[in-house]
């Protein structure tokens, strides 16, 4: 089922009205008690071991299982409900695929122990690796040219997904396939791009945005659309076009788990979306990635003396509460809420909270038409938690 902001009001649906296996049985038995009283003028003496009773029984179970496969079928025929391959059929009529997962890239530079009097050939598919063990495999063919010492050349990941993203600068330094005169190799940029399958609520809320890009008029839902369709991994994305600069829209994203976009991230993003099959030509796009806003946690916590003896369980759900409500800040436009914490913090058990960071900040979220701001919560340092310990309740 669909977790998408814009399905949050709209109330869950049952063809069977959720009815369970006791509630069959309970309608079999009535209805034959009914139909056996109509018939000889006295209620049927059904006890739990009388042949008539079992047969009652299966015939339940038997009912409440075909009642089972009609409610999956009309879940799998609605948008709020329908996974997996059911949610990818009905995102064919308006014409919208998952994202297939992708693999990272990065650029390898092959240094030259010296300048050589031809040319130097690196095949395509020549492996590099990190001293961790992640593999990159030249995508195309390169050549070091007569005087020079060096070429940068795009590698891909070996594994799809995710995994391959955020090698930094210089760790990709190990040649697995030698090369004639190649004394190293290093990466010169971080490696990005990596991403797996399209989630289902990411699937879910294109196909519910698709019909916005029926119009040529490149309507807000419509840039947030394909923005989301450049690859499987972009999060959220929001589109600003201020009053200021008409003709010209933002797209501020972010990528999943919370991690900004990299300069390349933009740049191919940017170029997908100046396709003219997905943009108005009076259109200008700019990616960007949006304004970090840092804020702090510090607080110290106290526990009711009810709950001494689970002291240390509450402070393992306290820990787990700190990091949930860290993922949950980090969102575009998601204003700094320390009320959201205290009430994180009461849930996992704690009795009385002395909050000194956050503080209540608002973030921008794309909505005022005057500028091109869009913010993003970020937290700075490590969090401060004290446990105060135990009070009386």
């Amino acid at each position: 089922m669909s977790n998408i902001a814009e399905f949050a009001e709209i109330p869950e649906y049952s063809v069977t009205d959720n009815m369970t296996l006791e509630d069959v049985n309970n309608l079999v038995t009535e209805i034959y008690t009914r139909n056996y009283k109509a018939v000889n003028g006295t209620t049927p003496p059904l006890h739990s071991a009388d042949p008539i009773t079992l047969t009652l029984k299966s015939i339940s179970e038997l009912y409440y299982m075909v009642l089972q496969v009609a409610e999956k079928r009309t879940r799998c025929a609605l948008l709020k409900t329908a996974t997996g391959a059911a949610l990818d059929n009905m995102g064919l009529p308006f014409g919208v695929k998952r994202n297939e997962a992708t693999y990272a890239t990065v650029t390898i530079r092959f240094n030259l122990s010296a300048e050589q009097k031809t040319v130097v050939m690196i095949p395509q598919g020549t492996r590099v690796r990190t001293a961790a063990g992640i593999y990159f495999a030249t995508a195309a063919y390169a050549q070091i040219a007569i005087g020079e010492t060096y070429v940068d050349v795009l590698a891909q990941a070996e594994v799809v997904g995710a995994s391959g993203n955020d090698v930094p600068i210089g760790v990709v330094d190990t040649l697995v396939d030698a090369i004639p005169y190649v004394a190293a190799v290093e990466s010169v940029d971080t490696s990005s791009g990596g991403a797996d399958a399209e989630s289902d609520d990411s699937l879910t809320r294109r196909i519910w945005l698709s019909p916005t890009t029926y119009s040529c008029a490149g309507p807000r839902d419509a840039y947030e659309y394909w923005a989301m369709s450049f690859r499987s991994d972009v999060e959220n994305a929001i589109a600003v076009s201020p009053r200021s600069q008409p003709c010209t829209v933002y797209i501020f994203f972010m990528l999943t788990g919370g991690r900004m976009p990299s300069e390349k991230d933009m740049s191919e993003m940017q170029a997908y979306l100046m396709n003219e099959a997905r943009r108005p030509m009076t259109d200008q796009v700019i990616c960007k990635a949006p304004e970090e806003v840092e804020y702090g946690i510090d607080f110290t916590y106290y526990i009711g003396a009810g709950n001494a003896k689970g002291a240390s369980i509450v402070q393992e759900n306290v820990t787990k509460a700190v990091e949930e409500f860290q993922q949950w800040q980090r969102s575009i436009g998601r204003d700094i809420s320390p009320m959201e914490l205290i009430y994180r913090l009461r849930v996992a058990g704690v009795k009385r909270v002395e909050l000194r960071q956050p503080v209540y900040m608002v973030v921008e979220g794309g909505s005022d038409l005057e500028k091109a701001t869009v913010q993003i919560p970020k937290l700075s340092g490590i969090p401060t938690i004290i446990y105060g310990g135990v009070e009386d309740d």
